[in-house]
Formats: structure tokens, sequence, C-alpha cells
């Protein structure tokens, strides 16, 4: 694997993550499925914000309300997350969008931990809290 995909190297470099997107038309489904990913270990991270849509569908335009999950991803945790949020999803046709990002390598070592299962987890969160000295939240 080329090292800009690995979340190894020395400090300061970076490490490519996973940032896949959705949107949903109601704060609770927002709400339902970032918790579920995050609770499934697919995604690090969640965030949501209200958003305006603007798109055609089924021959007519429509503007609506809608809400964006940007969910940050180790990159093999990509296609199992898609595969939820497809299965969990409330749309026909959702928007499931993959962007590949460059992280600062703590951050990228603390996404891939967070996306594997507990068992997986455990012991390299303790290696990444003992090698830097802190148990303090993550910028997300």
């Amino acid at each position: 694997m080329p090292e800009s995909q690995s979340p190894t190297g020395r400090a300061g470099q970076g490490a490519s993550i996973a940032i896949v997107t959705t949107t949903v038309d109601s704060a609770g489904d927002a709400d339902r499925l970032a918790a579920l990913m995050v609770e499934r270990c697919l995604a690090a991270c969640v965030q949501v914000q209200q958003i305006t849509a603007h798109y055609r569908w089924q021959a007519a335009l429509h503007r609506d309300v809608e809400w964006r999950l940007t969910c940050k991803t180790a990159m093999d945790r990509v296609d199992a997350l898609l595969a939820a949020l497809a299965e969990e999803h409330p749309y026909d046709l959702p928007q499931l969008l993959v962007q590949t990002a460059r992280a600062e390598l703590r951050y990228a070592q603390w996404v891939n931990e967070q996306t594997r299962p507990p068992a997986q987890s455990l012991a390299g969160t303790r290696a990444s809290k003992a090698a830097s000295g802190s148990s303090g939240r993550p910028n997300r």
C-alpha cells in the first residue's frame, strides 16, 4: 500500500482517510444514521449539518431542507460503511459520495482505530495514548 494510504509513518506526515457523505430529509434520520454508523465502528465521526438542496426528481424541480452527514472512516471500511448506509437509508436513491482526504497522521490513526471492531481497536487505542501521552478528545 502506498505510504499516502497507510495510517503509519513519522509525525507530521499525512495519511489517507475516506470521507463519505449522504443526505436525509429529517434531523431524526440524520441522528439515527450518525449514531448507528459510529456504534457499528463504520465511521469514527459523523458530522450532521442542515443544508438546502435544489434538485430534479421525477421530472419536478425541488428545493428542500436536508441534513448532510459527513462520515470520516478508514479506507478499508468504505465498502462496509456504504453498504450499511444504503441498507438503513430512507431514500429510494440515496446520495452516497466517497472522497479521499489527506489527514494529519495522528488524526488518521485515530480514525483507523475507531473503525475497528472493539477487540481490534483496544490494543491500538492503548498504544496510541501511550505514544501521544494524551487522552484528550480529538478535534473531529
